[in-house]
């Protein structure tokens, strides 16, 4: 299976796309249009076969949230907006509880991460990363990690260019992955993800 990935954001602004080749398919999924095209290729020629617009799901799933959570009319609005923001709040992961659960957790990220090179086979694929976490504590423990994560791959042909920026709050990326895999590698690497309870942890928050 081949697969090419490209994604660049700033923040929370983003813009990319990932393209699946699988024998005869073609899966191609816009990361900022969220749509997913599945075509099929024969030759030179494609025949589209399925397109799943992800938006229209969402916008779904909020109407009936919105059916489902309309207020009582003898319901204190006051009463209702504050406790609307507190769950919000309460349901927004903390970055600081986040990085705990990374730092918790490097040891089992850097075992799969020293086997992805095993499964898969990289080609020319580059990663440009600035971070910055407004602590710079946090900054520099974050920092660490990527830099082991980054020597590791180096050698499987993916390279990371990492930035890290101190006294600001960003997330700014470029990425250019192109590699080949084999279909059944791809249900090893999530069985031994998911075998890691401290990776599991930190799916859960996220």
């Amino acid at each position: 299976m081949h697969m090419y990935v490209s994604f660049k954001n700033q923040n929370l602004e983003y813009d990319g796309n990932i393209k699946i080749n699988y024998l005869l398919l073609e899966l191609e999924f816009n990361i900022k249009e969220k749509i997913l095209n599945i075509e099929l290729k024969i030759r030179s020629k494609k025949i589209h076969i399925y397109s799943l617009d992800l938006n229209k799901k969402e916008d779904e799933d909020e109407n009936i949230d919105e059916i489902q959570t309309q207020p009582d009319e003898t319901t204190d609005e006051t009463t209702n907006t504050d406790d609307d923001e507190e769950s919000s709040d309460d349901e927004k992961p903390d970055i600081k509880q986040i990085l705990k659960l990374l730092d918790d957790a490097k040891s089992d990220i850097i075992e799969i991460i020293t086997y992805l090179p095993k499964l898969m086979k990289f080609n020319n694929s580059n990663i440009v990363l600035n971070l910055g976490l407004c602590d710079n504590h946090l900054t520099i423990k974050a920092s660490s990690l990527i830099y082991m994560i980054s020597a590791i791959l180096y050698p499987a042909n993916l390279n990371i260019s990492f930035t890290p920026e101190f006294n600001t709050l960003i997330l700014k990326s470029d990425v250019d992955i192109t590699l080949d895999i084999i279909v059944v590698n791809i249900v090893k690497l999530l069985f031994i993800t998911i075998k890691k309870e401290s990776i599991r942890n930190i799916i859960e928050v996220i």
